[in-house]
């Protein structure tokens, strides 16, 4: 009887042992990867922080989010930026407005969703606080939820939120 041929690892010939072996390969090469980019790398990567990546680049703040770190980065998804009101909008057009704007997602450190957790606030770039709670499998900062959580960059990790926050006067 003719059998296909199966892959090898070493001299096993288990289909299932290579298939396992091929699967931890892909999930553990992929988020390795994922963290050789810094987090402005990532964030333009993936396709869903446009918004975000574009008022970075306008305010001439590449570098912040370049640079060795380690930072934490809340950013705003394309849709969150679709749902701010034409005021607050129209306010991104004053440089100081939009560099502190920028610098209020920014945390200073490498903070996990499980630190998240803890409901400690915490400090912004900008120099004002951002409160976190955990609402029971969802995590909160200040009213926007983090969609997406600890996505790695060589420079710190990044929380994907649904909504644009806005720094207290």
């Amino acid at each position: 009887m003719n059998r296909a041929p199966v892959a090898t690892v070493g001299a096993t010939r288990r289909p299932a042992l290579s298939l396992l072996v091929a699967i931890v390969m892909v999930v553990a090469i992929a988020p390795a990867a994922e963290a050789e980019s810094n987090a402005f790398s990532v964030m333009r990567g993936y396709g869903y922080f446009d918004s975000f990546c574009d008022l970075i680049e306008r305010a001439g703040m590449v570098d912040t989010f370049e640079a060795d770190g380690p930072i934490t980065v809340f950013a705003p998804d394309d849709a969150a930026f679709e749902r701010m009101s034409a005021h607050a909008r129209r306010s991104l057009e004053d440089p100081a407005k939009l560099r502190a704007l920028i610098l209020y997602h920014v945390v200073d450190g490498r903070l996990t969703a499980f630190e998240l957790k803890r409901e400690k606030p915490y400090g912004t770039v900008a120099g004002k606080r951002v409160e976190f709670l955990d609402m029971g499998g969802s995590l909160m900062i200040n009213d926007a939820f983090i969609d997406t959580a600890d996505i790695r960059a060589s420079n710190g990790l990044i929380h994907a939120i649904d909504k644009v926050l806005t720094p207290p006067s």
